[in-house]
């Protein structure tokens, strides 16, 4: 017979035998395996046309699959940040491109087919163990487990590494490697059953299927036994299931670390608007003692001028209005200056500080009393006319005529209190000529000799 050399691994040509002759045919195959090299003699065009339907159906399928896994995983990996569905992706991918170098499919897209190709295989399996490692985060729980792990893909990187050198010896390498991962990953798997519950388990009897169909896979390429369309697609077929799997318990994954992010984010926002509301109220207590302190005297604790010219336009206008009366009285110590002369400015403060107790306490709840300035005080009193006020004014000076004080040396001493009168008066503009009014009359009190009451 001619020689005749065919390159292409998925060929296929016709044998014209006439009926009732023989015919020897002499074919040589190069291969790694049986499987690799198979041989299939259809009796006639419809077994194979049959046969080959099959081929294309599943690996369309597959392929499809494997495809959309992969665009699923990297999608998932760029939203969460997470390397296990990068890990995934590479492993799927890689087991979907060695397939296609098995059946032949790749010839379409790479005439020329060397042995090197069957490195992704390689590539494959250490995808499958980071994905694995990440899966049953055996760093966490199994160190001893994790280095094994680590030891694997190191030796698997060093066959990478030298394939391109010799690559059947290298191929068989990794065959006993890659079992040895396995046994490792069989063994991770069942020892993280206590804390990885459901998910270890559907692991585990995914490797456990891995493992048998790689034992059939082995007994097909050394020809222990029959290469037929059970044993060839075995291993393709729990693939498939295998990708089904951990694609739903990724998707999972996934939905579990998205209501996470969610619930971290509700949390968050929660959190946030509680310190935001801590820090408005924080805030606003620090405003309100501002203000608080931009209106009242630091020694006296009594409301400053600052506060009276706040409120005497508005009780003024209110007096206009409703008709009312109010009257205003002024308060200068006598003689405080020889106070802080003769005992000190500390003492004076004491004295200060006393007679405004003095006032507090002889005041009704809706006079206002004020420190003026200086030893000077003024008390603003809503509905009460002059003679009322009077009344109230000799009440003032009579309690303050009764304090006692004493200096730093323990000597005993008291002050008396000038005080004038006035009242808000129709004809008045503005609140300033009641105030006037009221310390003129004051200065009426002190040039006639002091410690009394005079109103104008």
């Amino acid at each position: 017979m001619a020689n005749k050399q065919i390159r292409d691994t998925a060929s296929t040509f016709l044998l014209n035998i006439p009926k009732g002759q023989e015919q020897t045919f002499y074919i040589k195959v190069h291969t790694l395996g049986t499987y690799l090299g198979e041989i299939i003699i259809h009796k006639n065009q419809n077994s194979y046309l049959k046969d080959k339907l099959t081929f294309t159906s599943l690996y369309v399928f597959y392929f499809g699959a494997v495809f959309i896994v992969i665009l699923l995983n990297i999608f998932v990996s760029i939203v969460t940040k997470e390397k296990i569905y990068i890990y995934y992706a590479g492993a799927v991918g890689s087991l979907g491109f060695y397939f296609a170098v098995l059946s032949g499919i790749s010839n379409y897209f790479i005439t020329t087919l060397y042995y090197e190709l069957y490195v992704i295989g390689i590539i494959g399996l250490l995808f499958f163990i980071f994905f694995s490692k990440e899966f049953l985060e055996v760093k966490k729980h199994n160190k001893y487990m994790n280095t094994s792990l680590n030891i694997i893909i190191g030796a698997l990187l060093i066959i990478i590494l030298f394939f391109n050198t010799d690559a059947v010896y290298w191929f068989r390498i990794y065959l006993k490697v890659s079992s040895i991962a396995l046994l490792l990953l069989l063994l991770t798997a069942i020892s993280s059953i206590k804390y990885g519950g459901q998910t270890a388990k559907i692991y585990l009897a995914i490797i456990i299927s891995y493992i048998l169909t790689i034992g059939l896979f082995s007994l097909v390429t050394q020809g222990v036994i029959e290469n037929n369309n059970f044993n060839r697609y075995s291993f393709l077929l729990v693939s498939f299931i295998e990708m089904s799997f951990f694609t739903l318990m990724l998707a999972n994954r996934f939905n579990q670390t998205k209501n996470e992010l969610l619930k971290n984010t509700l949390q968050n926002e929660e959190l946030l608007e509680k310190q935001v509301l801590t820090r408005t109220k924080e805030l606003e207590d620090a405003r309100d003692e501002l203000q608080k302190l931009s209106e009242q005297d630091a020694l006296t604790t009594l409301y400053n001028r600052r506060y009276f010219e706040k409120i005497a336009k508005y009780n003024f206008t209110l007096a206009q209005r409703e008709k009312q009366v109010f009257s205003i009285m002024m308060l200068d110590l006598d003689y405080f200056k020889n106070v802080n002369d003769t005992y000190g400015h500390s003492v004076g403060d004491d004295v200060l500080v006393g007679v405004s107790k003095a006032l507090l306490s002889v005041a009704r709840q809706s006079d206002v009393c004020i420190r003026y300035g200086g030893e000077e005080f003024l008390i603003f009193l809503p509905n009460i006319d002059l003679p009322e006020a009077q009344i109230a004014a000799q009440r003032v000076r009579n309690k303050i005529k009764k304090l006692c004080f004493s200096s730093d040396k323990q000597e005993p001493f008291s002050i008396t209190v000038s005080i004038g009168i006035s009242q808000f008066l129709p004809e008045d503009k503005d609140i300033c000529n009641i105030v006037k009014r009221a310390d003129e009359a004051l200065y009426t009190s002190k040039g006639s000799g002091r410690d009394r009451v005079s109103v104008i």
